[in-house]
């Protein structure tokens, strides 16, 4: 049987399989994982909307161009 921080941590899991692109989303998992002492993994998903974003900026400047 999963504890409730298990159980928590697999339903941010099947949110994100489910919208993988939330940013909102990872970003308060990466929340959840600091409270839950996984800063490492915080770090991964933080840097994953940072990337995220700064692709879509690069979209954003180059399509402006035209």
């Amino acid at each position: 049987m999963l504890s409730q921080e298990g159980k928590e941590y697999k339903a941010f899991l099947q949110a994100l399989e489910k919208n993988p692109i939330d940013e909102a989303l990872h970003k308060v998992f990466a929340d959840w994982l600091d409270e839950h002492d996984e800063p490492e993994e915080a770090d991964r998903q933080r840097k994953w909307t940072l990337e995220r974003y700064e692709a879509e900026q690069r979209i954003v400047k180059f399509a402006a161009r035209y």
